[in-house]
């Protein structure tokens, strides 16, 4: 029984991560758009302001991801190798700050994460406090996802 109830946890865990990491990219494509490029480039604009965003980044989405992603814009001529490397290593960090929140018995603070970006979601006027919104509750929902996942 207990191994039944862990694929169940370990499936509902990574299906809700999965559904906030794709309502986080399509969200934050619609609040960023154009300007990613130019934004970039102002945020990795040396190897340290590189690490930090990194670190940042790979807090938000992981590190996995965060790679993938890093690789897609350096193909792409978006980044430069110097601001790519600052970036995978802020990315190293900021897996280690994740995996230590993970740990540590914060999770109760994600379910106000999740409430408030619902609630700026769909009472919002503006279309991109909207957008932001969902950003909010994705970050909530891949966060206490990922709890879910380690219990």
């Amino acid at each position: 029984m207990d191994v039944l109830a862990i694929a169940l946890g370990v499936i509902g865990g990574l299906a809700v991560f999965l559904y906030g990491l794709h309502l986080l990219s399509d969200s934050l494509k619609k609040v960023v758009g154009e300007r990613l490029k130019q934004l970039l480039t102002k945020v990795t604009g040396n190897p340290l302001k590189g690490a930090l965003f990194g670190a940042l980044s790979a807090a938000i989405v992981h590190s996995g991801l965060a790679m993938v992603i890093l690789m897609g814009l350096l193909s792409a001529g978006v980044l430069t190798l110097t601001q790519s490397i600052g970036i995978m290593l802020g990315s190293e960090i900021g897996t280690t700050i994740t995996a230590q929140l993970v740990a540590s018995d914060i999770g109760i603070i994600f379910y106000p994460v999740i409430a408030f970006g619902f609630l700026m979601s769909i009472l919002a006027k503006n279309e991109k406090y909207k957008n932001v919104g969902k950003v909010i509750l994705s970050l909530g929902k891949k966060e206490c996802a990922l709890i879910v996942m380690t219990i």
